[in-house]
């Protein structure tokens, strides 16, 4: 082999390893994130957010504008680490701090979150999310906005 070839091959190694270096550097939770088990992810969910399944009301048509019944908790990497009737307002406290431990939620509807063919990337994620918890804040959707508010005017009648 030339030297030529052999100082290349080093600056390309070099490269490569510099990029890995710098991914894991931006994305520490993610790391952390997959050396947990499911086992413990939804152990730390539980923690946070209690059983999953919890049914807050009892009807659909019984709960308030931040409630979204049959709700699924997704991380980052499609996993499901929480579901059942959530209260986003009354549980924000928690979902933050979940989100410290977890990175990135997305919290979906049960028609967008259930009964999927594969774990779902971070793209239909970030499309069917009506709550983003990411970078210690709580983002609603376009969508859910417009179902508060109009839950709201139903209530003034």
């Amino acid at each position: 082999m030339t030297p030529l070839l052999i100082i290349l091959g080093g600056i390309v190694l070099v490269a490569i390893v510099g990029i890995i270096v710098a991914y894991i550097d931006d994305h520490p939770k993610d790391n952390k994130r997959s050396s947990m088990s499911n086992i413990e992810i939804t152990r730390i969910a539980q923690n946070h957010l209690g059983m999953p399944g919890a049914m807050l009301v009892r009807s659909k048509a019984d709960r308030n504008a931040t409630t979204i019944c049959n709700a699924g908790v997704f991380n980052s990497e499609g996993e499901m680490v929480w579901s059942g009737d959530l209260d986003v307002k009354k549980s924000k406290v928690a979902l933050l701090e979940l989100e410290k431990e977890l990175g990135d939620l997305f919290v979906l509807y049960e028609s967008d979150g259930f009964r999927l063919e594969k774990k779902p990337v971070i793209h239909y994620l970030k499309s069917k999310a009506e709550v983003v918890i990411q970078a210690g804040n709580v983002f609603f959707s376009e969508h859910f906005t417009e179902w508060m508010k109009s839950w709201g005017n139903r209530k003034k009648r």
